[in-house]
C-alpha cells in the first residue's frame, strides 16, 4: 500500500511517496536538473580524489545523528546516492 502526496506549492512541485509496510519513502520532482548536475560533479570530483565519497557518507551520517531537520538531511542524502550509484 503506498501513501501519496503532492506538495504542489514547493518551489519544485513534488510527488512524494511512502510504501507503508516497509517505511520506504520516494520523492519525485519532474524538469529540475539541479541533482542530475550535482551528481554529476560529485562523480567528477570523486574521479579526482576517492576520498570524496567517504567524506560524503561521513557528512550524511554525522547530519543524521544530530537530528538535523529533514531538508537539511536530504540534500545530503541525494548526494550520498548519487556517489554510490556513479561510483566503483
Amino acid at each position: 500500500m503506498l501513501e501519496v502526496n503532492g506538495l504542489t506549492h514547493a518551489r519544485v512541485p513534488i510527488v512524494k511517496l511512502v510504501e507503508v509496510h516497509s517505511n520506504v519513502a520516494c520523492d519525485i520532482c519532474i524538469n529540475n536538473m539541479l541533482p542530475l548536475a550535482n551528481t554529476k560533479l560529485l562523480k567528477d570530483y570523486a574521479g579526482i580524489d576517492p576520498r570524496l565519497t567517504e567524506l560524503v557518507f561521513a557528512v550524511k551520517h554525522w547530519a543524521r545523528r544530530r537530528q538535523k531537520s529533514r531538508a537539511e538531511c536530504d540534500d545530503v542524502a541525494i548526494a550520498s546516492r548519487g556517489l554510490s550509484s556513479t561510483s566503483g
